[in-house]
């Protein structure tokens, strides 16, 4: 009798923890920075993956700003910029996903807004087939529409 006890106290002490772990750790959500993660990883698949600039655009907000590296002069208003990733479509036939580089993830305005900053790397094929390989400076500002981040500013940039 001693011993079935000591078994039972056991595995009431055994379960005592496993449920004190699971109920001290909570549900797990996504915050802010794994959302912004995630919004980056959506530009970088949808980049390797658009046949058409309307999906490029889509990920911006409709009065955003946009300098990419071959522009002279910022484009106000996601509309404008659309022949830019046009262009980057037709002259990049095959487009691997961009990766991202250690990138710093900012957050403010109480978890809607942020920006993210850092280097990445493009791996692209030129219409007869020539390999270019491109590790640029990026800067994107975020604003949170709803449960989705929207671009509103971006800036790229060749390395000095």
């Amino acid at each position: 009798m001693a011993s079935l006890f000591a078994v039972v106290r056991r595995s009431y002490f055994l379960w005592s923890m496993v449920l004190s772990v699971v109920a001290l750790s909570g549900p797990v959500f996504a915050g802010p920075e794994d959302e912004v993660s995630a919004a980056m990883d959506r530009w970088a698949a949808t980049y390797a993956s658009a046949t058409n600039a309307s999906a490029m655009v889509a990920l911006y907000a409709k009065d955003a700003v946009f300098w990419g590296t071959g522009s002279r002069q910022p484009f106000v208003g996601s509309d404008s910029f659309a022949p830019y990733f046009a262009t980057q479509i037709d002259n990049y036939p095959i487009r691997s996903k961009v990766v991202f580089h250690d990138p710093v993830i900012r957050i403010y305005g109480g978890g809607n807004f942020a920006t993210s900053t850092g280097t990445y790397e493009f791996n692209v094929k030129t219409k007869d087939g020539q390999a270019v390989r491109q590790v640029l400076r990026f800067s994107f500002a975020y604003l949170k529409d709803g449960n989705q981040w929207l671009i509103v500013q971006q800036h790229s940039s060749q390395m000095p």
